[in-house]
């Protein structure tokens, strides 16, 4: 694999794990709006809203297609923790970045 696909490659990953992150951040701006204000207005497709209360609890994603229930904080957390992860993956990849870099440097 050439350096520039490389580099190219961890670009990609690297912007796919910020929208990761803005997406988590969005959802526990969203979640903790709720704990004071528990009227949603959902839109469900077709330019079309559906007006509902919310009870405080949310269904989560866990992967492979399992959706479990959890209550706000519960989620509020784990999605804290996966904006962690992300920016862990993001230094790593950013560092893996700099070192291909140097070594190019390195060999000219």
């Amino acid at each position: 694999m050439r350096v520039e696909e490389a580099l190219a490659l961890i670009d990609a990953r690297i912007a796919e794990l910020r929208r990761i992150q803005a997406d988590a951040k969005n959802a526990i701006e969203v979640l903790e709006s709720l704990k004071s204000d528990k009227e949603l207005i959902v839109p469900i497709g077709g330019g079309v809203f559906v007006k509902t209360d919310w009870k405080g609890i949310s269904l989560l994603d866990v992967g492979g297609g399992i959706i479990v229930e959890k209550d706000t904080d519960a989620i509020i957390e784990r999605l804290k923790k996966r904006v962690e992860r992300a920016e862990r993956e993001i230094q790593k990849l950013e560092e893996e970045k700099k070192n291909i870099i140097n070594q190019v440097r390195g060999q000219q």
